[in-house]
C-alpha cells in the first residue's frame, strides 16, 4: 500500500527517524524497540510483576512494559547454559480431543506464538528486556535484602529486651527495663 509523502513527513518528524521504509517500521518504532539507539526514544522498556517459577530452563514470568505503552504479560524467562532469552506469550497448542499436543520426536508440549517480530527487532526486543528484566531482579534482590537486614536487627533487638540483665549491671538497667524488678 503506497503511502502519501505527507503522511510519511508526518510519521519522521512524529517518530525522529528517517529512511526509505519508514512506513513499514512505524509500528515498531512505536514500541520504542528496532531502531537506532540515537532514534530511541528516552524512555526504556521496563520490567514487573516478577514470578519466580523454576522448571527445566525456565526460571520465571515476567511483564514487559514498552514506551509506547504495550505491556505483554507472562513473558517466559529461560536460561540455559550460558544463553539468556525472553520468550513472549504463547498459548497452548489444542488437539481435536482437548488435549495438548506433544512433538512425537521430542515429546516437549507444543505451543503456538501470538506476537512475532522480524529476527533484527527481536534481538533488539530481547536486549532491552532482559537488561530491563535485571534492572528488576537487582532491585527486587535490595528489597529483600534490606527487608532481611531489618527483620534481623528487630530480632535481635527483641531479644535484648527480652534478657534481664546480668548481676553487675542490674541498677543501671533497671532504668531500661522498669519491669525488671531488683
Amino acid at each position: 500500500m503506497p503511502y502519501s509523502d505527507d503522511y510519511v513527513d508526518r510519521l519522521r518528524s512524529r517518530f525522529r527517524v528517517g529512511g526509505p521504509d519508514l512506513p513499514q517500521r512505524a509500528t515498531a518504532d512505536l514500541a520504542g524497540f528496532g531502531t537506532p539507539a540515537e532514534d530511541r526514544p528516552q524512555q526504556a522498556i521496563e520490567a514487573s510483576d516478577w514470578r519466580p517459577v523454576v522448571r527445566g530452563t525456565l526460571q520465571g514470568f515476567v511483564h514487559i512494559h514498552t514506551p509506547s505503552g504495550w505491556t505483554f504479560r507472562d513473558c517466559a524467562y529461560h536460561i540455559k547454559g550460558d544463553a539468556r532469552w525472553i520468550s513472549l506469550p504463547a498459548r497452548a497448542q489444542i488437539d481435536e480431543e482437548g488435549r495438548q499436543r506433544v512433538d512425537p520426536r521430542t515429546g516437549k508440549r507444543l505451543y503456538s506464538t501470538i506476537i512475532d517480530l522480524d529476527p533484527e527487532r527481536r534481538a533488539a526486543f530481547q536486549e532491552q528486556a532482559l537488561e530491563a528484566l535485571d534492572r528488576l531482579l537487582e532491585e527486587t534482590q535490595e528489597r529483600e535484602r534490606s527487608r532481611q537486614s531489618l527483620s534481623n536487627s528487630a530480632r535481635i533487638s527483641r531479644s535484648f529486651a527480652c534478657q534481664p540483665p546480668s548481676a553487675p549491671d542490674r541498677i543501671a538497667k533497671a532504668r531500661i527495663w522498669p519491669w525488671y524488678r531488683l
